[in-house]
Order: structure tokens, then sequence, then C-alpha cells
């Protein structure tokens, strides 16, 4: 799923943007669950919202993939299915 995809998704559950990594951090030496929350744009015109809400998903991504150079990024649409006894997203 690409950026646009992704603040699409979080606009149609209504729960809000949350961009989150696993990472390995080596002074660690271990795994580590990273998150950045953002603060979506609902206006109710899908598209226009898309449109302004993509470039902080881009901006998040390219932001930790640039801090974890050896990390492989890749995406999920966790929120993709409705709660129980919500109907179905798409």
């Amino acid at each position: 799923m690409h950026a646009s995809g992704l603040a699409r998704v979080a606009l149609k559950t209504g729960r809000g943007g949350s961009a989150r990594f696993l990472l390995w951090e080596e002074a660690e030496r271990q795994y580590v669950l990273r998150w950045s929350e953002l603060s979506l744009a609902a206006t109710g015109d899908s598209e226009a919202d898309a449109a302004s809400n993509t470039p902080l998903f881009t901006a998040v991504i390219e932001e930790t993939s640039a801090s974890y150079p050896r990390s492989g990024c890749g995406c999920t649409a966790a929120g993709r299915r409705a709660p129980p006894g919500e109907p179905p997203l798409y």
C-alpha cells in the first residue's frame, strides 16, 4: 500500500493517522516499535483530504527510512477491516 492508500484508509476508518515502524536498534540490540501520530485533514471532500494527507504519510515514511537505512520499510493496512458490528469498508 502506498502513502495515498494509507491516507484514504485512515480517513475511511475514522481512526486518525498513525505510522508505525518496527525497527532494529543496534545500540539496544533489539527491535523497537516507533510510531508517529499524524493530524489528518478531514473536510468531507475525500479527494482533497487524500491529496493533503498523503504528503504527511510520505514525509514520515521518508524520514524513518533515512534514519534507519539498514531496516526494510514496509507498510500495512492494519485498519483495513471494519470493527465488529460495523459495515465493511469496501
